[in-house]
């Protein structure tokens, strides 16, 4: 498949081969999450103190989804600065599709966009959900 196959027309680009080539993707990455998640789990604590008071959780939260907002950073500033010079795309995204220019750019930020809301949620919900030393004597 070209640098541009996801433009192309199904029947010219071997469906089967290409189902067959997400397929295999799709079960490596599960594989390897598979993989890291029960690792990062057990072996994290035993290299790394989490905090156990809430300041110092949702300090510690706010510097590992600093990551997740630069991707987000990073994406906004793409599209914006190509769609600054793009003459098809100077209209935004109310004025019709993107442009080919700017199409995989526009993919990047939406992907962005949902990962960090979604990471965000379930950190933050994790984060004070957590429990920490001050309420163990609740339980």
């Amino acid at each position: 498949m070209s640098a541009q196959g996801y433009r192309q027309q199904p029947d010219e680009i071997g469906m089967a081969r290409a189902e067959r080539a997400i397929r295999v993707s799709g079960l490596i990455g599960l594989l390897a999450l598979a993989c890291a998640v029960p690792a990062g789990y057990f072996l994290l604590p035993l290299v790394f103190d989490f905090p156990d008071q809430l300041a110092e959780r949702l300090a510690f939260a706010a510097r590992a989804n600093a990551v997740v907002l630069l991707c987000v950073l990073a994406a906004v500033g793409l599209v914006s600065s190509t769609r600054r010079v793009s003459p098809a795309d100077i209209g935004g995204s109310a004025a019709g599709a993107p442009s080919d220019r700017i199409a995989i750019y526009v993919a990047f930020l939406q992907w962005a966009c949902c990962s960090s809301w979604s990471g965000e949620y379930f950190s933050c919900a994790d984060t004070l959900a957590a429990p920490s030393a001050d309420r163990s004597a609740w339980c």
